[in-house]
């Protein structure tokens, strides 16, 4: 049973060591979390573009670029991780009372005279133990009692009975004590940390000089395991003085003595060595103590020893309280240096003529001796105490700094703030720019908004025992003070201390990107290695710098939000198409910056007709004012190029209800672009006027392309002398109004010019030399005005003229949908072809009309096709053609060939009351001559349908 037990015990010793190792690996990263700052800035891009005869067009649009720069936070807390700390040295302090219960009488009482100190020392009336007061010392004695009165027990009555059982005695008693004692987790947690500070401390200085010398005896014992080596004299000086070398180079540097780095050398390394050699050592150790305990107690209280001072350091790093862990730096050495310093004295002083002869020196190294084991411990000592005089007792004022920083937390807690402030600041005198003090005082002025007494305190908590974050911190309240220069210093020096922590290594290539430094931007972002963090945010700023397209579909796929955001807004910017999939799965959760962003580009690059929906979803929750209108003016352009141009203009014109100013005299403007993109030019030109009214200098020149769509010659040119004379620019346009008056003398592109707004003026073969020359664009746009004027002339044999021509020209497929109109006007079906209504009039179902009418009434400004299936359906569906025309009168506000088909269609429906509100509206659009002639066929059709329904 005690070999299990001792196996357990050095196990549980083993795991604080993997424990400390653990947590040293990983600093300050657990007490002080990153936070991510996401910033935003939109690039302008010609989206949608299209050809007006002459005249570029395309739509202004916004993509999000985000920026992701880290940020420290405060050195938070986990109370239960705490616990977990306490409770491991819980369990060695009872290991060792149950290890003290076997010594010796005189021993023993020294040792439980000590842990009465102990216990005195921890206060615990303080937080009202057991609902006692804190004015009695009623709690302390029943503390003295639980423990000291079983311990004695043990000792002196219970002597047969097994480590194991002790230890679960005490071991039960303080969980007890813990459990029952009526003391909230965090006032017990914090009172003992406090109140055990030092005396654990010393626990771990003993735990020190009981293993400092166990390097060198461990090289003794390699040596001279075998009888009969030769030079192992020079072998031990050698190897010995190596091993104390590095260990006073070391010192050297941590002195102040030497500038030179110690490579591959770490005190907490040699504390684990030393640690686990010292478990293997006790066994030579015999003719030491042989008289107090065995060997294996003597294992057992050493394992003890070394899980407390364990736990104290790995709670201490947790916490990041620097100041005790860097304290026991300073003792590490010292006890290293002069315990093994004077115990290679010991050893050449009584064992160099048996090294020489190449006996077997280990066996006998603590066998009495002439220069006595105890004369060099005693040697060892006071080397200690000359280390530490000689440090101005540094080692001693990191550990009262760190407990100050234990009460500040403390206080803090109770929600003292201004007390805790204070002990920080003691902390940081005794411990002088140990970072935690200094940290915390920093951040408390960050919060309090006083930048620069926080830049003075980041800069002193990354002066001697530094954090990534306090060099985060530290460049980033310069950058708050307009100190460019040395924020980017303070993030270089980061690098230096720190050369592969990937959250310097972003800021810092945010701050060259922003010098206009790409390439090191670049090289620095693509080294940060965030792999396993919750953040892309080094992908997300390579993305906002770099234009790879060939990366750009992996790193879409497997990026978060803010990644595909930046990808797409790379894309967009360079004109470039990649094989991408919109996709709604990580909308949610997300932060709402990244959604946005990625929403509103995406709107840009994909046709999806989810697009919209998820905006209009993610807006509702509040979000900034300028991505609310983006967001919005993004949702319309996106169903816009889904075709859903009804839907586009009731967004647009729900957001120009809600604007202002250039705001709403943008949107005017983008509605009017729509309006133009599908040559609905009187309500293009109505929405270029209404923008113009508010301020919008890009209408002027779309006003004067409407102008022209109208063939109204004389009116552009008495437009562009207007904008002339505001802005000497249009010069070049006006001279070219005036130069198409005539055909004579113009170049090839003025030609063309002319030919598009008139070309009733040309014969076919004109037409068809200069289509000859023209370039896709303009054979598009010239056919799509032709086609269109054609077709609302209602003369399919002017129609059938020019596209004889084009036809030479074009695709095919452009053709389909103006000749389906052709044929649907004629009262014909269409022929099969892959134009949506074409194949909707194949399927025989009965909501087959209904449907196409929602299609087609999709786009109000497609006046031919519109009027053509309202003209088709009224033999077959009059209540679809009725709600198709009622949907696009209410868009298209302009059109008098809709209104005067809605008439005609609401008196066959039934409805004489609302075709005569439409006249009114009618009377106001058309001539007098053109409005009595549409009255009198209104009036009749009335008369023959009301005669109809009496028959």
């Amino acid at each position: 049973m005690n070999n299990y037990f001792s196996r357990l015990v050095i196990g549980l010793f083993i795991g604080a060591l993997i424990l400390l190792l653990y947590r040293y690996q990983r600093g300050y990263d657990d007490s002080i979390e990153y936070y991510v700052t996401t910033s935003a800035e939109t690039t302008e891009f010609a989206a949608y573009p299209f050809t007006k005869g002459p005249f570029q067009f395309s739509f202004k649009g916004e993509a999000y670029s985000l920026a992701e720069s880290f940020a420290a936070g405060p050195i938070v807390r986990d109370i239960n991780a705490e616990t977990g700390f306490l409770a491991l040295i819980l369990i060695g302090l009872c290991l060792i009372l149950a290890t003290v219960s076997s010594l010796p009488r005189w021993l023993f009482t020294g040792v439980m005279a000590l842990f009465i100190f102990f216990i005195i020392s921890l206060n615990l009336d303080e937080v009202g133990l057991f609902g006692l007061s804190s004015n009695t010392s009623t709690t302390m004695i029943i503390l003295l009692i639980l423990f000291v009165v079983p311990a004695y027990l043990f000792h002196a009555f219970f002597t047969e009975v097994s480590l194991s059982i002790r230890f679960v005695v005490f071991a039960l008693l303080s969980a007890g004590i813990a459990y029952f004692g009526g003391v909230p987790q965090q006032a017990l947690v914090d009172q003992f940390t406090v109140g055990s500070h030092f005396g654990l401390a010393i626990i771990g200085l003993l735990f020190l000089f009981l293993i400092a010398e166990e390097n060198v005896f461990a090289i003794l014992f390699l040596i001279t395991k075998s009888k009969g080596g030769k030079n192992n004299h020079l072998h031990f000086i050698v190897f010995s003085l190596v091993y104390l070398g590095i260990i006073g180079l070391y010192y050297g540097k941590k002195s102040g003595i030497l500038q030179t780095e110690v490579a591959f050398f770490d005190p907490f390394i040699l504390l684990t060595i030393s640690g686990i050699v010292s478990l293997w050592t006790v066994t030579f150790k015999n003719e030491l103590f042989g008289n107090l305990l065995s060997v294996g107690n003597a294992r057992m209280l050493l394992a003890a020893l070394g899980v407390v001072t364990l736990g104290l350091l790995s709670l201490a790093m947790y916490r990041g309280n620097d100041a005790v862990y860097e304290s026991f730096h300073y003792l590490i050495i010292y006890a290293h240096l002069g315990f093994g310093a004077f115990f290679f004295i010991y050893i050449l002083v009584n064992f160099l003529t048996p090294l020489i002869e190449g006996l077997i020196v280990y066996k006998v190294v603590y066998k009495s001796q002439n220069f006595p084991y105890t004369s060099a411990r005693l040697g060892g000592l006071v080397a200690i105490a000359a280390f530490f005089f000689l440090a101005n007792k540094e080692a001693l004022q990191l550990l009262q700094a760190g407990r100050f920083n234990y009460i500040g937390a403390q206080t803090e807690a109770k929600g003292e703030s201004l007390l805790a402030g204070e002990y920080y600041r003691q902390g940081a005198i005794f411990g002088h720019d140990n970072h935690y003090s200094n940290y915390k005082l920093g951040y408390r002025e960050l919060q309090k908004g006083d930048t620069q007494e926080a830049n003075f305190r980041f800069s002193r908590a990354a002066t001697r025992y530094p954090s990534p974050q306090s060099f985060i911190n530290k460049s980033s309240t310069y950058a708050v003070m307009s100190e460019a220069t040395p924020s980017l210093v303070s993030l270089k020096e980061g690098l230096r201390e720190f050369p592969s922590n990937p959250q310097l290594q972003n800021n810092l290539g945010l701050t060259y990107a922003d010098q206009g430094k790409t390439k090191e931007a670049i090289d620095l972002l693509s080294q940060a290695d965030l792999s396993g963090e919750w953040t892309n945010a080094n992908l997300v700023n390579l993305w906002k710098l770099q234009q790879n397209a060939e990366q750009a579909q992996s790193d879409f796929e497997n990026g978060n939000l803010a990644v595909k955001a930046n990808v797409l807004h790379s894309l967009l910017k360079t004109r470039q198409e990649v094989p991408l999939e919109f996709d709604t799965a990580d909308l949610y959760p997300s932060y709402p910056l990244h959604r946005m962003a990625f929403l509103i580009n995406a709107s840009w690059y994909f046709q999806d007709p989810n697009i919209p929906q998820a905006i209009y979803k993610a807006l509702s929750v509040p979000v900034n004012e300028d991505v609310y209108w983006r967001a919005k003016i993004a949702a319309g352009m996106s169903q816009f190029g889904l075709g859903q141009i009804n839907d586009a203009l009731r967004t647009m014109d729900q957001l120009v209800a809600e604007s202002r100013g250039a705001q709403k005299a943008r949107i005017m403007n983008q509605m009017g672009l729509i309006a133009l993109s599908q040559h609905t030019i009187d309500e293009a030109l109505r929405f270029f006027e209404q923008a113009i009214a508010e301020g919008n200098e890009a209408a002027f020149l779309n006003k004067a392309a409407c102008l022209l769509e109208k063939h109204d010659l004389d009116e552009a040119i008495s437009w562009s002398e207007y904008l002339m004379s505001i802005d000497s620019s249009f010069a070049q346009l006006n001279q070219d109004l005036n130069a198409i008056r005539s055909p004579e003398g113009l170049s090839a592109d003025l030609q063309k010019m002319r030919l598009y707004y008139f070309y009733e003026n040309y014969t076919t073969a004109e037409i068809s030399s200069a289509l000859a020359t023209a370039d896709d664009a303009y054979l598009l746009s010239i056919w799509t005005k032709i086609s269109r004027e054609s077709l609302l002339s209602e003369d399919p044999m002017r129609y059938q003229k020019y596209r004889t021509i084009f036809q030479e020209y074009l695709n095919p497929e452009l053709f389909i949908e103006p000749d389906m109109i052709v044929q649907l006007n004629q009262g014909k079906t269409p022929q099969p072809s892959n134009h949506p209504v074409s194949q909707l009039l194949q399927v025989q179902d009965s909501s087959q009309f209904s449907q196409i009418a929602q299609l087609v009434g999709r786009n109000a400004y497609n006046e031919p096709l519109v009027l053509a299936v309202a003209n088709y359906l009224q033999a077959k569906d009059e209540s679809a053609a009725y709600q198709l025309l009622v949907e696009c009168v209410d868009i298209n506000k302009s059109s008098v060939p809709l209104r005067k088909q809605y008439v005609l269609t609401a008196i066959r429906t039934g409805l004489p009351k609302y075709a005569e509100g439409m006249l009114v509206e009618l009377e106001r659009m058309m001539s007098t001559l053109d409005y009595n002639e549409f009255q009198a066929k209104a009036q009749q059709l009335k008369t023959e349908v009301a005669t109809d329904s009496w028959n």
